[in-house]
């Protein structure tokens, strides 16, 4: 009785230590973006977005986005942001190229939107990087609500690496949709888990509207619900939503097309894009993929994430039949979009699949502790194959 007492009293403590460990974590990632924020080109972008309804033209928004910026940041990061390359050149000194490469922003819609109503009531750089730091605090009061009801004390070790290896504190200090669009990602994907379905429906339809290509992950977990036979309705639900808002939402901010935003990602980013049509070129596509999965491999994390997750996966493979479906749909989905959203657009950072890789990971914390689990009060008669023994 009193080693079952000690062993519950240890697990509580586990418990909170994990709930402290991230607490801290992400309270320390969210105060380092607020204070000691980043500058990058895309903000300028985003700021003129942002801003673009109190502009009567192009030139006037040009120098009221950069104006706003240079606002913001040292005299260092403004040198970079106008001098460093010919095409950073070309956009500050010419308005109407400016103007012609932000469809590429505008159909971020749901982003775009909240900070144009947050200029209202505070300089538009600072909406921006007020976004960026509410959205680390968001995604890691989510990952602690998933992992709320099963933590264990080894989990600390797990989900705080995770979240660095994800990028959570590089992105705060950005002025990026990416965690913006995480935080209603994983939250729909955690009621969706949690069962409630068509609660879910509304977050990850912000998720798409603050990132269009958010849509990959959430076709791939409508598949995988129906070929698992769970809770499917309501992701149908959710494309026949999606789906229509995208093409409307490229039609009204004059996104040019998969081929010319590909091209200006992965390819080169033109001065103009007024009049820009490059046909399409396989020769040139494979290229970029190449290009992609090489910059990934030496500068970024996520492939090594993943190779992780896929490990975890193969080991937790025979218990799989057993396992909760809507986990298991969760792991399916999110493993299986980062593949299919580097073929679409082949980018290399991280950034774009931080919340995949959340998802996959926080998922797979309960079926790995289960599996060793099994496996050391069964020995080698697990029935786990030889190649995932450890």
């Amino acid at each position: 009785m009193l080693r079952r007492s000690t062993i519950d009293q240890n697990s509580r403590f586990g418990q909170y230590g994990v709930r402290l460990a991230v607490v801290i974590y992400v309270l320390v990632l969210a105060a380092v973006s607020w204070f000691y924020p980043r500058a990058q080109w895309d903000m300028v972008a985003y700021t003129a977005v942002a801003i673009e309804g109190e502009a009567s033209s192009a030139s006037q928004l040009h120098a009221a986005s950069w104006a706003a910026v240079q606002a913001r940041v040292s005299e260092g990061e403004f040198i970079e942001l106008t001098a460093d390359r010919p095409y950073r050149v070309a956009q500050y000194a010419d308005a109407d190229a400016f103007a012609s490469v932000l469809p590429f922003y505008r159909i971020k819609l749901l982003y775009v939107e909240l900070a144009s109503l947050l200029s209202d009531f505070m300089q538009p750089v600072d909406a921006l990087r007020l976004i960026s730091t509410v959205s680390v605090l968001a995604v890691g009061l989510v990952c602690l609500l998933w992992v709320w009801p099963s933590a264990r004390g080894a989990d600390g070790f797990i989900i705080v690496p995770l979240l660095a290896l994800c990028d959570l504190g590089y992105l705060g200090q950005y002025v990026t949709p990416d965690l913006f669009s995480a935080a209603f990602l994983l939250g729909g994907a955690l009621l969706w888990m949690r069962g409630a379905g068509w609660i879910a429906v509304v977050p990850l339809l912000l998720a798409i509207l603050a990132r269009p290509d958010h849509l990959v992950f959430a076709g791939l977990l409508m598949l995988a619900a129906a070929g698992l036979r769970t809770a499917w309705r309501p992701l149908v639900a959710l494309l026949g939503l999606a789906v229509p808002s995208y093409f409307a939402i490229s039609h009204f901010a004059d996104h040019p097309g998969w081929w010319v935003h590909f091209w200006f990602s992965n390819v080169e980013m033109v001065a103009s894009v007024e009049g820009f049509e490059p046909a399409f070129s396989p020769a040139i596509y494979m290229g970029a993929l190449i290009k992609g999965a090489v910059r990934s491999l030496v500068t970024e994390s996520w492939w090594a994430v993943l190779s992780l997750q896929l490990l975890a996966l193969a080991f937790i493979a025979p218990s799989c039949r057993t396992m909760d479906r809507r986990v298991l749909t969760l792991i399916v989905a999110a493993i299986g979009a980062i593949p299919a959203k580097f073929l679409i657009a082949p980018m290399y950072e991280t950034r774009f699949y931080t919340p995949y890789l959340l998802i996959a990971g926080l998922c797979l914390i309960e079926p790995t502790r289960k599996a060793f689990r099994a496996r050391r009060s069964g020995g080698a008669s697990d029935g786990l194959p030889e190649n995932v023994r450890l």
